[in-house]
C-alpha cells in the first residue's frame, strides 16, 4: 500500500530530494548497523540486551536538517525561518525471538500486514500554540521490516522579530483493531556540542534519551 500523507505537504526540488536521499542513506546504514549488532548480541545470549525487557517497537527521530551551503547536511536545534527542512524518523519492529518475554513470534511478523498511523506532532512552546502536524499512514508488508524510514519535509515560518521555540513528539499507532501496538519517540539525535560553564558539566554530541526534541526558529 502506497504511504498516504496527512497535513500540508511543501515542494521539494529534484537536488534537494537527491541531497536528502545521501543524508537519508548515511543514517539509514548507521541505524541498520546498530540494529544488525544489537541482533548479533542476543543471538549470542551476552550483554543487557538478552537478559532486560524486549523492545518489541519504538520510534527515533534526529533534529532538523537543512540544506543549505555545503554537505554534510547535519542535524541542528537552530534553524533559519522560510528554508526547506527535513525531520528524520526511524520506527523500529524487533525481528528477534524471545520466549521468556512472550514473543514466541517475533514482532516482525506479528505486525506484518498491519496499518499504522505516524505523527509528527509539534507544538509553538513560544506562542502556545498547536502544530503545525503531520502524519504518515501506511501498511506493513507481510514481514514488518526491522526499520522503517519516515521522512517530513516542511518549511518552518519566519518567526518574525522573535525567534520561535518548538517541540517536536513522533508518535507510531498501529491501527488494526486487535492488535493496538503503539509507541512514541523518546530517543533523539542531537548533534551539537553543549560546552561546559559554570561548573555545568557539558554534553557532547550523540543521543538523547527521555529529553523533549526542542529545537529553534530564527528569523533569516
Amino acid at each position: 500500500m502506497a504511504t498516504t500523507p496527512e497535513g500540508k505537504q511543501v515542494p521539494v526540488s529534484a537536488d534537494i530530494l537527491a541531497k536528502a536521499q545521501s543524508v537519508i542513506d548515511g543514517y539509514t546504514a548507521t541505524m541498520t548497523e546498530r540494529a544488525n549488532a544489537y541482533i548479533e548480541r542476543r543471538a549470542q545470549g551476552i550483554g543487557e540486551e538478552q537478559s532486560g525487557s524486549y523492545n518489541a517497537f519504538d520510534l527515533a527521530v534526529l533534529s532538523p536538517i537543512q540544506f543549505v551551503a555545503t554537505p554534510p547536511y547535519l542535524p541542528h536545534k537552530v534553524i533559519a525561518g522560510g528554508e526547506l527542512t527535513l525531520v528524520l524518523a526511524y520506527m523500529w519492529t524487533n525481528p528477534t525471538v524471545d520466549v521468556a518475554n512472550g514473543f514466541l513470534n517475533p514482532a516482525s511478523l506479528q505486525l506484518g500486514g498491519r496499518p499504522y498511523r505516524v505523527r509528527f506532532e509539534q507544538v509553538d512552546l513560544t506562542n502556545v500554540t498547536n502544530g503545525p502536524d503531520f502524519a504518515i499512514i501506511n501498511t506493513f508488508g507481510p514481514i514488518a521490516p526491522m526499520l522503517t524510514v519516515l521522512p517530513w519535509f516542511f518549511i518552518a515560518p519566519n518567526p518574525g522579530v522573535n525567534p520561535r521555540l518548538m517541540e517536536l513528539n513522533v508518535t507510531a499507532d498501529v491501527t488494526f483493531p486487535l492488535q493496538p501496538w503503539a509507541a512514541f519517540a523518546t530517543n533523539h539525535f542531537d548533534l551539537d556540542n553543549d560546552p561546559a560553564f559554570l561548573g555545568i558539566p557539558g554534553t557532547g554530541p550523540g543521543w538523547r534519551h527521555g529529553q523533549p526534541l526542542r529545537y529553534l526558529v530564527y528569523p533569516k
